[in-house]
């Protein structure tokens, strides 16, 4: 995971080069084959294109080549987040604020891991605010396992 992480860092000036940012990166085992998957976004917000994941494929292949992002063989993909996008950046619980969102955490609250309700922002950089009927719960952000915007229901 921090390997992911430090790759994230290493690219993330490429892609704003090219007006793009890094969602995540993430490795897919998919039967014996790893997939390199590079979510992006752009950084105007607009919906990404076919287009754009080729034009990044291309620039991080190019890097790629003098410098492996992992041991071993692998395929590249990048992709777009889709409609159920994952939350990962901080300014990401900012800027989805009032949309309808699933978070999971490590360590319970009030018995509870999975937490579903319309996104409130950040309080203080430390905490998630979520609406969940009519309460309002902040998760702290060093507990999320995992955030993604949602067309559920709650």
């Amino acid at each position: 995971m921090e390997r992911l992480h430090v790759l994230e860092n290493e690219i993330r000036p490429i892609l704003q080069e090219l007006n793009y940012d890094i969602i995540r990166a993430a490795i897919i085992i998919e039967n014996e084959d790893r997939i390199l998957q590079i979510m992006i976004d752009k950084l105007d917000f607009k919906e990404i294109s076919v287009k754009d994941c080729v034009i990044v494929s291309k620039s991080l292949s190019a890097f790629f080549d003098d410098k492996p992002p992992v041991d071993g063989t692998y395929q590249l993909e990048v992709s777009s987040p889709g409609t159920e996008r994952p939350l990962t950046r901080l300014n990401d619980f900012e800027n989805f604020s009032g949309n309808i969102v699933n978070i999971k955490i490590k360590d319970p609250i009030d018995n509870k891991k999975h937490f579903s309700g319309v996104l409130k922002g950040i309080s203080n950089n430390k905490e998630v605010k979520i609406l969940c009927g009519k309460r309002e719960i902040k998760l702290p952000l060093v507990n999320i396992v995992k955030a993604n915007l949602t067309y559920d229901e709650v």
